[in-house]
């Protein structure tokens, strides 16, 4: 692949990966990751937070301020899309198809301390927390 043109592996991704499927998996493995990664954090940082939350904000501040690394988050914003590649219904039902496979075939990919992510839940957007919540249980 790496010696063809773009424009060939651009269309082959268009042609077997359909973008809503890019999204399913993008899901998945951000679930894993996020749930790895808050269960391993010192802090948690979550964007959607960030740009919404003025305590939030500031709370951040202050954390990196206390490891001497001072930053503002004055232009900090959720990125938005105008052109979802699913249907609103599909984007809804995607997070628990996530979920689902997290808890069948991608399993092994979950690899987490379940109560230190419970505890740092609050962190996180209301969406966020809802989706890892749910990729909790039964764990």
């Amino acid at each position: 692949m790496s010696k063809r043109s773009d424009a060939v592996v651009e269309s082959l991704f268009e042609k077997f990966i359909a973008k809503k499927d890019s999204l399913a998996v993008f899901l998945i493995i951000w679930i894993a990751s996020a749930l790895q990664a808050i269960s391993c954090a010192g802090f948690v940082l979550d964007i959607d937070q960030l740009s919404s939350d003025l305590d939030c904000r500031k709370k951040a501040m202050e954390w990196f301020q206390s490891i001497d690394c001072p930053i503002d988050f004055p232009d900090c914003a959720i990125p938005t899309l105008n052109k979802w590649p699913v249907t609103a219904n599909e984007f809804e039902r995607m997070p628990d198809d996530a979920v689902m496979a997290l808890r069948t075939k991608a399993a092994a990919l979950v690899i987490a301390e379940p109560e230190i992510v419970r505890r740092r839940l609050g962190s996180l957007s209301p969406l966020s927390g809802n989706i890892l919540r749910s990729a909790l249980e039964n764990h």
